[in-house]
């Protein structure tokens, strides 16, 4: 399922619609979770490993984690928490519409706030 109708991460003509949040990750830090979530296009099979490339104090750093198809999880709540963050980062200007240039204020992010939270039954108030 596609959420937020944001650009896709892969190039067009893959054939593959994968949609990142937070738009911006957080920094990684040891110890700390790290959470971000990738909603891929029904289309779309799952990879089978996920790769997150970051810089740190002493280089660039690699972690591929292991997509085990056997432990996903039925039902819509990864897709909600997901919506949660895609609202979260268009409430405070971090989501892929303010990066194309829309205000938090602006007629397309209400409307992008609105159709997440209905569509997924969150409330919240839009910017």
């Amino acid at each position: 399922e596609t959420l937020g109708g944001a650009p896709p991460l892969l190039p067009e003509g893959s054939g593959k619609v994968i949609h990142q949040t937070p738009f911006c990750p957080p920094p990684v830090i040891d110890g700390m979770h790290f959470l971000v979530y990738a909603i891929y296009g029904k289309e779309n099979e799952l990879p089978p490993q996920v790769v997150i490339l970051a810089d740190s104090p002493t280089g660039p750093l690699r972690m591929e984690i292991p997509v085990e198809p056997e432990r996903t999880i039925t039902g819509n709540l990864l897709h909600t928490m997901a919506a949660r963050s895609m609202i979260r980062d268009l409430e405070e200007g971090r989501s892929w519409l303010q990066q194309t240039g829309y205000s938090r204020s602006s007629t397309e992010v209400r409307n992008e706030v609105v159709r997440l939270g209905t569509t997924y039954q969150l409330l919240s108030s839009p910017p």
